[in-house]
């Protein structure tokens, strides 16, 4: 077709496949097209089909480095001065929306931030986060204001507007809210966003969309509904390791996390926890990523 939607569709099903005997039945399928390809000398189909190949084994094995192996920037860590701006600063912007869910979301996430730590400053429209102490990583968060009449709305335009006048360049975006909300983050994202967060990413419209803005972004996703109570320990483990200056190892913080997880009771915290998919496991966005850049350069 004229567009990749079947492909990243692809992509994205086989990192939720257990079945062995049909993952190896994709990706014999997946090498037979390819070599179909070559032989019809189908530039196109060569490069969808051999970064499909490459992004399944490597899937299958920790022996295949993705980074080296189809040409994109790391996808497995991000260094802490990669996100810091000329002043010092991380900056974060945080969407949240006025529905019943934003509102306990919201409530939750400012909880989440102890005043020995941290010092919040709330206005009409936004709260402003900082960090008292190590890094300084500064967290704007717009107030989930009546949806119905559209507040929220004008509250997130306003706090951008904000952040554009005061050289407030977000290196992290992070949404929170229901994926139907997800084309108002969209449209407001920064272009210097680094680390994406969301909800279900909606499929291959959106992350499209968020790649052509921010095309080296870290995205966070899930496949099924974002749940406050597993998003809120991704965020503060995210803001911990920024204030610590430290290096983020996407493995190493996905299994500090499960072993959270994994520990407590709650069974669906644990099974909530697996759809939610790290950086250097959701193939669809990095097969964007890739073909973006295999096909720049024929």
């Amino acid at each position: 077709s004229n567009n990749l939607e079947d492909a990243v569709d692809v992509a994205d099903s086989y990192s939720s496949i257990k079945d062995k005997e049909l993952l190896e039945t994709i990706l014999k399928n997946v090498t037979n097209n390819e070599q179909r390809s070559t032989k019809e000398n189908n530039t196109k189909g060569k490069v969808i089909y051999n970064l499909l190949k490459t992004i399944f084994l490597s899937s299958d094995s920790s022996n295949i480095d993705l980074t080296s192996e189809i040409g994109i920037p790391s996808i497995y860590s991000i260094d802490n001065k990669y996100l810091t701006d000329k002043n010092g600063r991380i900056i974060q912007q945080v969407f949240f929306y006025g529905d019943d869910d934003g509102k306990t979301n919201y409530t939750g996430f400012i909880n989440s931030f102890p005043a020995k730590d941290w010092k919040i400053t709330t206005t009409k429209e936004w709260a402003e986060i900082k960090s008292l102490k190590g890094k300084k990583v500064w967290i704007y968060a717009n107030l989930p204001l009546n949806s119905d009449k559209n507040l929220d709305d004008t509250a997130q335009a306003h706090l951008t507007q904000y952040m554009k006048k005061n050289d407030l360049s977000p290196s992290i975006v992070i949404h929170r809210g229901h994926s139907y909300w997800l084309p108002g983050t969209i449209n407001r994202m920064a272009g210097s966003a680094k680390i994406i967060l969301l909800g279900s990413c909606g499929g291959y419209k959106n992350l499209s969309q968020i790649l052509t803005i921010c095309p080296d972004a870290h995205i966070i996703s899930t496949k099924e509904i974002g749940k406050g109570d597993i998003n809120r320990p991704i965020i503060n483990y995210l803001n911990q390791s920024l204030v610590s200056g430290n290096t983020l190892v996407w493995k190493d913080m996905w299994a500090a996390l499960t072993k959270v997880f994994y520990a407590d009771i709650n069974k669906d915290f644990r099974e909530s926890w697996d759809d939610y998919v790290p950086p250097y496991k959701n193939l669809g966005a990095i097969f964007i990523k890739a073909y973006n850049i295999k096909m720049d350069a024929q």
